[in-house]
């Protein structure tokens, strides 16, 4: 006995539709935009960012070409993985036009004091129109493409890296160049009545390729930790660093207090909390003005570090660079002392907040032979202390908060 085989239902993102009544009046579905009494919003997810409607334009000699979708008046169009790649291309005197050719290349440099290597990322090449086609070429030619989203090198496929460039001051030498070019070459018959002869027009420009991604929950709006640790703990994440094993340190303890979500736009303002605890007489060295020959303007610091990794010729090598710095201040009173453990025990509290620069314009990513990788890092100069701890930076910042209450 054969059973029929019963499909699955496709799920549908889509909202109720309206119904009739007997009198033929439309009757609105049981939804609404807000909760009702009883109900409440468990999550609201960020919108996107806003759709681009503005033009780049370009022209070189008789070629212009023109970009959709674009902000308005951009240095370079921008592009991300996968992106539609939409616009046209006008020639002046294109009865000649014989082929018209579009070019998308990428390219990746890679350099060390032992040598250099260039990788080449794209290559795609459009024939938009060509002679073939028997009419004569249009003044103007729609085009649309896919951007890229990976390379192939050696046997995997990798994500397209960013457009960079880095040269960290110091030793030892690092550079690091990531481009990518966009080209009309437009193929004309240097007399009509004989084809074979042919000339060349290029029109060439940068493209800017920046992966976009947000983080997957805002930051809290309230950054003082110890009113809104108790009523919203999932607001943050609690860093135990490392103290080592110096035997004078043994009964130190150091919490760094980040944005739960691990996961910050390059813009973020991020808060943090710093709290040492451990013997009073150990913290007094915390607390102490700096001397006037001291270079140490503070007793801990809390600054962004980013690690630049490339292997080349099969050799890796890495750069760390500081690309933000953290402005703490000491929260009163100076010292703590606790009741609990005792009066030889104590804490001392720090709040702030930390930005990468300016200058940063990529997150972190992965390209296999190019990795950056980011860390917040917590020091204690006067007791020879650094802990890092890996997190993420996204090119965008969450957008349309929807408020903490409806974060539940």
């Amino acid at each position: 006995m054969q059973v029929p085989l019963r499909m699955p239902v496709p799920l549908s993102s889509s909202l109720p539709p309206y119904y009739l009544s007997s009198d033929s009046v439309l009757i609105p579905p049981t939804y609404s935009p807000e909760p009702t009494p009883g109900e409440e919003c468990l999550s609201r997810p960020s919108f996107g960012r806003p759709l681009r409607t503005g033009e780049f334009k370009k022209t070189n000699g008789r070629i212009t070409l023109t970009l959709k979708e674009q902000a308005d008046n951009p240095p370079a169009p921008t592009y991300g993985p996968g992106d539609l790649v939409a616009g046209t291309i006008r020639i002046q005197g294109s009865g000649t036009v014989t082929e018209v050719v579009l070019k998308l290349s990428g390219r990746l440099d890679l350099a060390t004091a032992h040598g250099g290597q260039p990788i080449e990322l794209v290559k795609d090449s459009y024939t938009v129109w060509s002679d073939n086609m028997r009419f004569l070429c249009p003044a103007s030619i729609p085009f649309s493409l896919i951007f890229p989203s990976t390379f192939k090198y050696g046997e995997q496929h990798w994500p397209l890296p960013p457009s960079v460039q880095i040269t960290p001051p110091g030793r030892p030498f690092t550079y690091v160049r990531c481009i990518y070019t966009m080209s009309v070459v437009v193929s004309t018959a240097l007399h009509p009545r004989f084809s074979l002869w042919r000339g060349e027009k290029t029109l060439s420009l940068p493209v800017n390729f920046r992966p976009t991604a947000y983080p997957p929950r805002p930051i809290t709006p309230d950054t003082n930790l110890l009113p809104t640790v108790k009523t919203a703990p999932d607001e943050w994440y609690q860093v135990l660093c490392n103290i080592g094993h110096q035997l004078e340190l043994k009964n130190i303890h150091c919490s760094l207090f980040i944005p739960s979500a691990l996961i910050y736009g390059l813009s973020d303002s991020i808060p943090i909390h710093l709290q040492i605890s451990g013997p009073a007489t150990k913290l007094m060295q915390l607390v102490r003005p700096p001397s006037a020959n001291s270079k140490t303007q503070s007793p801990v610091r809390v600054h962004l570090m980013r690690r630049i990794s490339l292997f080349v010729r099969g050799e890796r090598q890495c750069r760390n660079i500081t690309i933000g710095e953290g402005v703490l201040s000491i929260l009163p009173p100076p010292i703590c002392y606790s009741e609990k453990c005792g009066p030889h025990e104590a804490s001392i509290d720090w709040a702030g907040a930390v930005q990468c620069e300016s200058t940063i314009t990529v997150g972190t990513f992965d390209s296999g032979m190019l990795y950056v990788k980011d860390f917040i890092v917590v020091s204690i100069p006067a007791w020879s202390i650094e802990h890092k701890h890996q997190v993420q930076f996204v090119s965008d910042t969450w957008l349309n908060d929807p408020g903490p209450v409806d974060r539940v």
